[in-house]
């Protein structure tokens, strides 16, 4: 009790902006611990549907934003394709497909850079037909190549995305790309072991 009693009357007496450098730390310092408990868990989880949502929740939780995705690459039909959100209707998301070669988010795919749109009171008509103040996408990289896109929103917030936001989702998408890369490595495993089973099934019989 004395202690928090000193750090109100401390606290009380210093600067305004020296109280508004100190609650940008204490946040900037939550928001490492949290990418270091995100990326430690997402890395070890094999299962890659939850490894989606939790990154998807991730996002948007740590940009403070109003929605978010994730989009992964279809190389068969050069589409993107959302396989997570938050605070998206599902039934809608799930039936978006956006072309690599003609679209925002595609456009990341394309160069591997982060893009964020807004910053102004006016809306932003995006590709994706959805109306919003202000979005970040950043790609999901693995050494070889750019796998998809994950991306957060804002509809109503005025909030604009800074590059502080930029900065923190690009690491949670550079954890998202590893822990999907393994993933996909395990569930290959799974199928590889599964389809051998059942030569040796067979051949028993």
């Amino acid at each position: 009790a004395l202690q928090r009693y000193w750090q109100h009357q401390i606290k009380e007496r210093l600067p305004s902006h020296l109280l508004e450098a100190n609650r940008r730390l204490e946040k900037r310092l939550r928001e490492l611990s949290t990418l270091v408990n995100i990326g430690t868990s997402v890395t070890a989880m094999l299962d890659l549907q939850q490894v989606l949502n939790s990154v998807v929740e991730a996002a948007v939780n740590l940009s403070d934003a109003e929605e978010g995705s994730l989009m992964l690459v279809d190389e068969r039909s050069g589409e993107l394709y959302v396989c997570a959100a938050k605070n998206l209707d599902q039934k809608t998301v799930h039936l978006l497909r956006l072309p690599v070669r003609d679209s925002l988010a595609g456009q990341v795919v394309r160069s591997g850079k982060p893009m964020a749109i807004g910053g102004n009171d006016d809306q932003v008509k995006i590709k994706t037909h959805f109306l919003v103040k202000g979005l970040v996408y950043v790609p999901l990289r693995t050494p070889n190549k750019v796998i998809g896109v994950l991306s957060v929103d804002n509809r109503l917030k005025p909030r604009t995305f800074e590059a502080h936001d930029v900065q923190i989702l690009s690491l949670l998408a550079d954890f998202a790309a590893v822990a999907i890369h393994n993933a996909r490595l395990y569930a290959e495993m799974i199928r590889e072991r599964d389809t051998l089973d059942a030569i040796l099934h067979d051949t028993d019989d």
